[in-house]
């Protein structure tokens, strides 16, 4: 069954609190967390510093407003307040610090009551050659899925542009050289690139996840009127599959934004509501 959901995070500048209550307002039952960065509602340091009291914290929070967690949107694993570090840095101290901060996090994401974390599969690094960026990247994420499970929490990264994976036929190699490594899809990392979408639905066997929002060729984000992803193709193949999951709306803009229009909750239930109108359709085949 598709279900859908909201990324809480899209209302940047709210505590986490705020955020997830006015997500739950909008109607969305099914939540995805943000940990970009310690300046975001979640500080990813305080994940593996404090996972028992931080993941306590957070399912709290679930609960008072009666929401499922899904996913924890975390990319880069943070070393320190300044230092992310990719699965495939080139320096295996950092890969190692980089892990040890990765199973705490997953610790307190299961404690949190979260579906699965969303990192990245690594992207192109300084003075190194591909097929070692990439050789690492298949080591360090199969150890990433391991722990994850061990955790009791699911493991995925997002194909994104910049990525070793911004090309579809990339993002297949990977998955199929990482057992138990999923995908968490958005289609605006291969519309902003021009990729046509029938390239990127064989990729819906990997998914676990996908985000949602507008985008058109040569912009990885824009308003919900001017977005050229045809949702009613990819909505069409994941019901083929009998697919299972979460659509989350990603519509990130600023909460203060210039109209009401632009506004990150009006952007979110325009896609959402786009997407009911779709599923009912393919229910009603």
């Amino acid at each position: 069954m598709i279900r859908l959901g909201c990324c809480a995070y899209n209302f940047r500048g709210w505590d986490l609190e705020t955020s997830v209550r006015f997500t739950r307002q909008l109607g969305f039952t099914h939540v995805n967390l943000g940990a970009f960065n310690p300046s975001f509602p979640i500080n990813p340091l305080d994940m593996a510093e404090s996972p028992e009291k931080t993941g306590r914290m957070i399912a709290a929070i679930a609960q008072r407003h009666e929401v499922s967690l899904i996913e924890l949107f975390l990319c880069s694993v943070h070393i320190d307040r300044k230092t992310r570090i990719d699965p495939n840095h080139p320096k295996k101290e950092l890969r190692e610090r980089m892990l040890e901060q990765f199973k705490k996090t997953c610790h307190c994401a299961a404690i949190a009551g979260l579906h699965h974390i969303m990192g990245v599969p690594g992207q192109p690094q300084e003075n190194t050659d591909p097929s070692s960026d990439w050789e690492l990247s298949v080591e360090t994420l199969a150890r990433m899925v391991r722990i994850a499970a061990d955790n009791g929490v699911g493991f995925s990264v997002e194909p994104h542009a910049g990525s070793i994976i911004d090309q579809p036929n990339a993002a297949m190699k990977l998955a199929e050289s990482v057992p138990g490594l999923a995908y968490s899809l958005d289609y605006a990392h291969f519309e902003g690139q021009g990729i046509p979408m029938e390239q990127v639905l064989p990729l819906h066997e990997y998914a676990v996840h996908i985000h949602a929002k507008p985008a058109r060729p040569g912009s990885f984000k824009c308003l919900f009127h001017e977005g050229k992803i045809d949702f009613n193709t990819i909505i069409h193949d994941l019901t083929k599959r009998s697919w299972e999951g979460v659509i989350a709306m990603e519509c990130m803009y600023p909460v203060d934004a210039a109209t009401l229009t632009e506004h990150p909750a009006s952007q979110s239930l325009l896609l959402a509501t786009r997407m009911e109108e779709i599923l009912k359709k393919e229910a009603s085949k």
